[in-house]
């Protein structure tokens, strides 16, 4: 996965100027904001009740010629400009002279209608971009391009803010490799401008193209007037993004950990990472010692570049492997993560279940202590005799069977600061829906009108849930534990 940069079109539109430093050659990026799930249109109508006003026999008819837009081959956009008398109107966008596909507010099919409100006659312009199905107009929106040729009315370069949160964004590829400059200019007009910190008529912002494929997305904020430029390469480089899908630990592979599972004192063990090839500026392996107390960042070194990724879907795509080994002097249990940066980016890579049980892992934005558990055990330690041909069957007396009705607690007895809750054999237990995929909206709370503040509306568990089930229970099925060819039992708690 790529860091996803911003990407949203106008509601008030910016324009960007972007000039070639080493030359004054023509820029024209291309535009990638959402791909139209229709063909082109024949006609683009602004309909609504404004259109008696305009010349039509009445409002909200989608085939009236007289307030058709106009398609601008080389913006890429329909326009049309009308002088609307003052008052309140509403409008929408229908296609082809018909209902059948429309839009309205955000750029959404059958959408909210669009509201004009106009304090006097004024002239209106109007816009409709079909590739990201946005109508708008300049009273609305602020309008703006990105125009290489100096043209402010260019529109191929369009910012829009479709969801109106107050980010303009653009996106483009296709601009030759070498270093910019850009500006902010406001109204298709450079009597307002903002440049470097969103200081007005301020110096030019520089950004570098590494190559054609480069994505780069522009992103002005409405009221700070700050303009961001983010540039990510196609092919992974050090351009402050770590690449995702490249980044890869496998605790049970012994490509990338020799030798796997718990060693003895004195057995250096190596752990390597991956990333894709040449998108890293560095890797840290981040390690936990029990005996310590503390962590300790140890700096990876690369061990193979653009080498196989040695997995399927990346066999077009070559890959580095980082690595550090472990001395493990001592007995210890170790918890290790990983740290990966390019340059100011930083990415973190941890086991990728709570559960801790190895294996493949999984990238964040943030550290999330998911540690993956190294064991290093005293040599010579071995298991006891009666271990080796032991069958071990792991018992939860209270979830087991309930053996002794007299003996089981009842719901209100003291424990802790959270008295018990008593619940009835075959009852789900507290919390168990909380990691569902739907938990966020379909786990509340069963049992308590007051929960707790770190869980306000989602059932967590409280370890204060009891069924009853005891050690008569367990003694009951011995033999149906014996049937079964178990020799062991282990108990985790015992509440008798």
């Amino acid at each position: 996965m790529r860091e996803k940069t911003l990407q949203s079109p106008i509601s008030n539109v910016v324009l960007i100027l972007a000039m070639l430093i080493s030359s004054f050659a023509s820029l024209r990026p291309t535009q990638n904001v959402r791909a139209s799930h229709t063909a082109n249109p024949t006609n683009v109508t602004v309909a609504g009740s404004l259109q008696s006003e305009l010349g039509c026999s009445g409002d909200w008819q989608p085939d009236c010629v007289n307030t058709h837009l106009g398609y601008d081959a080389n913006d890429d956009v329909w326009q049309g400009t009308w002088t609307v008398p003052a008052g309140g109107y509403e409008y929408k966008a229908p296609l082809n002279d018909g209902w059948a596909e429309n839009y309205g507010l955000h750029a959404t099919l059958d959408g909210a209608n669009i509201l004009l409100n106009l304090a006097a006659s004024t002239a209106v312009k109007f816009y409709y971009d079909h590739k990201s199905h946005w109508i708008t107009d300049n009273i609305n929106s602020v309008i703006a391009t990105v125009p290489g040729d100096w043209d402010p009315g260019c529109l191929r370069s369009w910012l829009q803010d479709i969801d109106g949160d107050g980010t303009y964004s653009f996106e483009a590829t296709g601009i030759p490799a070498g270093s910019y400059e850009a500006k902010v200019t406001i109204k298709e007009s450079w009597d307002e401008n903002y440049g470097a910190g969103g200081v007005p008529g301020g110096a030019n912002i520089d950004f570098t193209v590494n190559a054609p494929t480069d994505r780069l997305t522009f992103s002005y904020d409405g009221s700070s007037h700050i303009l961001n430029i983010a540039v990510v390469s196609a092919a992974p480089s050090h351009d402050n993004n770590v690449e995702w899908d490249g980044l890869r630990h496998d605790s049970r592979n012994t490509l990338y950990r020799a030798p796997g599972g718990a060693v003895p004192a004195g057995t250096p063990v190596t752990l390597r990472f991956r990333t894709f090839h040449n998108d890293v500026t560095s890797v840290k392996l981040r390690v936990y010692s029990l005996n310590a107390g503390g962590q300790s960042l140890y700096p990876m070194t690369l061990a193979a570049t653009d080498v196989s990724c040695y997995q399927a879907g990346l066999e077009d795509s070559t890959c580095d492997y980082w690595a550090a080994t472990l001395p493990n002097a001592q007995p210890d249990n170790l918890w290790y993560r990983f740290i990966i940066t390019d340059g100011t980016k930083n990415a973190y890579y941890a086991d990728n279940t709570a559960a801790l049980d190895g294996g493949l892992g999984a990238t964040t934005d943030t550290p999330i202590d998911q540690s993956y558990a190294l064991m290093v055990y005293q040599p010579g330690f071995t298991a006891p005799t009666w271990a080796r041909d032991a069958v071990i069957y792991q018992i939860f007396p209270d979830r087991f069977r309930d053996g002794r009705k007299d003996s089981n607690p009842k719901t209100g007895d003291v424990r802790y600061d959270d008295p018990v809750l008593k619940l009835n054999w075959g009852v789900l237990p507290e919390g168990y829906c909380r990691n569902y995929a739907d938990g966020a909206t379909n786990c509340p709370w069963r049992f308590d009108t007051t929960p707790p503040d770190y869980s306000p509306t989602k059932e967590s568990p409280r370890g204060r849930d009891y069924y009853g089930g005891d050690l008569k229970g367990v003694d009951q099925q011995l033999d149906y534990l014996k049937s079964l060819g178990i020799n062991t039992i282990s108990f985790n708690p015992i509440f008798d």
